[in-house]
């Protein structure tokens, strides 16, 4: 056979195609014939179970806090076809803490879980890497705290910062390592803001401290929230001024004749802006200038402080004076003849038993010098005379015919006898 007759033989399609079955053939007879062979094969990182945390806990108090290792390796031997079906992913190895009772530290044996399909019947474990696993015991412990804070920062001008801040929920719950829980106390949260002007209400997370205030970290325990809500108040300020009202009266007229101090004469607010924007001042004290003569003075008057605000100021009374000026007064004894009754019940009759009634009127010289007795009538109204009593002391009004400006100064009353007739 000539070169080129063999080389146009091995480029041939026949030739090539029997080749390709002569080699396919091959490799399934090695394949088939060493399926039976027992091999030896190393798998890494396989990861690591515990069984009966959750058990342990429940009817022992205790908790597995540390363990030296995630995952281990495992060296096993099985048929070729067998071990094909392994994988680090599809073995893991479970720690079994049933028999664990009491709190310590354990070196604990693992057994291996297998694939499902893959009987573990067929399989043989050489070695693992480590043989045992370290478990670390601790009693278990949970409890609550209260949430507590500090804001470090400033308000704007003409604001003031709540001294307290407010929480969402006032504690929260701690649980873990009867040690490292038994440090904490407390949840602390801390705002830092400059020039706020508006109340802050947020969620925020939380740091927990021990009773020196130290800061702990939360390694090993575990929280019921993350988070919690923290609002601070942020009030705006207002001076708000301190007044008597004054009732005009006995001849005297706030405009006219009245001269009004009050110490302090002003006192600083704190409330919300919606608040403070209807509280321009603050009445202390009613005073009827009918009564003032010359002088009214009253000590030590409760200031009234409007709903949902502070008093910034620190004093919690004051001084009120009522001064009368511009006026004289003058004393006019009138008889019974000038009592008028109004509001007689029907069928009955009054009459005044008091004989003479000294008034002290008031109202400029000139109006003064000008009344006459006859210029007076006492005014009796007996709408509530009680009928069956006979005799009684009824209030009387005042009244200064023709002199508009003139008043009695004080209050008045007469004996009345009322009678059927």
């Amino acid at each position: 056979m000539t070169e080129k007759k063999f080389k146009s033989i091995l480029e041939s399609k026949p030739f090539s195609l029997i080749l390709s079955l002569a080699i396919a053939l091959l490799m399934w007879l090695y394949v088939t014939g060493t399926e039976g062979v027992t091999i030896e094969k190393e798998f890494r990182g396989v990861k690591v179970n515990y069984k009966g945390s959750e058990e342990l806990s429940e009817s022992s108090g205790l908790m597995v806090t540390g363990t030296d290792v995630s995952t281990v390796n495992l060296t096993l031997t099985g048929l070729r076809r067998d071990i094909a079906q392994l994988s680090e992913k599809n073995l893991s190895v479970t720690v079994d803490l049933a028999g664990v009772k009491s709190e310590g530290y354990y070196a604990m044996v693992y057994t291996i879980n297998y694939p499902s399909g893959a009987s573990e019947d067929n399989y043989s474990s050489v070695h693992g890497s480590p043989e045992t696993v370290a478990v670390t015991i601790d009693r278990f412990a949970s409890k609550k705290v209260d949430v507590r804070g500090s804001f470090t920062g400033s308000a704007a001008d003409g604001y003031m910062v709540s001294d307290k801040l407010l929480f969402d929920p006032l504690m929260v719950k701690v649980s873990g390592p009867k040690a490292l829980v038994d440090q904490v106390d407390c949840a602390w949260v801390s705002i830092n803001r400059d020039n706020i002007d508006t109340t802050l209400s947020y969620m925020t997370s939380y740091t927990l401290q021990d009773a020196e205030g130290n800061t702990l970290e939360a390694n090993g325990l575990t929280l019921e929230l993350d988070e919690v809500q923290v609002t601070l108040n942020v009030y705006l300020t207002k001076t708000v001024a301190l007044k008597a009202a004054l009732v005009d009266g006995g001849g005297a007229t706030e405009e006219k004749n009245a001269i009004v101090t009050v110490e302090p004469a002003s006192i600083t607010l704190a409330g919300s802006a919606e608040t403070l924007d209807a509280v321009n001042q603050i009445v202390i004290d009613t005073v009827k200038l009918a009564n003032v003569n010359p002088v009214y003075e009253a000590k030590d008057v409760l200031i009234p402080i409007p709903n949902d605000t502070v008093n910034l100021s620190g004093v919690s009374t004051a001084n009120v004076k009522v001064e009368i000026q511009g006026l004289n007064t003058a004393t006019f004894t009138v008889g019974k003849a000038a009592v008028v009754f109004t509001n007689v019940p029907e069928g009955f009759e009054a009459t005044c038993i008091t004989e003479n009634l000294p008034i002290l009127l008031r109202g400029t010289t000139e109006d003064i010098e000008k009344i006459a007795t006859s210029n007076l009538r006492v005014v009796v109204d007996l709408t509530d005379f009680n009928a069956a009593s006979g005799i009684g002391e009824m209030a009387a009004k005042i009244s200064v015919d023709g002199f508009p400006n003139v008043g009695a100064v004080g209050d008045y009353k007469v004996f009345v006898n009322l009678k059927a007739r």
